[in-house]
């Protein structure tokens, strides 16, 4: 299944750098989603659970970096991609150091 993956990862990875005919890309792009859900449920994962999760997850995160922006005080669109990319890895640290209790 891993293969499948890395296979529909390139043949959409090919339309991208070959012009991105929008309903290709769109088709490859829905293929990669139906191998990787089809993952999912061979390890009894539910795949739109999951990423229910990862949007939460994301929104969390963006609200620490929409917070220690506004301690500096900025707001996302007054910053740019690299210092956000920075706050974002801080958010995460922060998250993983906390969950392990340290």
């Amino acid at each position: 299944m891993l293969d499948k993956i890395q296979e529909e990862s390139a043949e959409l990875l090919h339309e991208v750098e070959n012009g991105m005919d929008e309903a290709r890309t769109k088709e490859e792009f829905g293929d990669l989603l139906f191998v990787m859900a089809n993952l999912a449920r061979h390890f009894k994962i539910d795949p739109e659970e999951s990423l229910r999760l990862a949007n939460a997850k994301f929104e969390r995160r963006f609200h620490g970096v929409e917070a220690l922006l506004a301690e500096k005080g900025k707001r996302p669109e007054s910053s740019n991609l690299e210092e956000m990319d920075a706050l974002w890895d801080a958010v995460k640290a922060l998250e993983k150091k906390t969950k392990s209790g340290i």
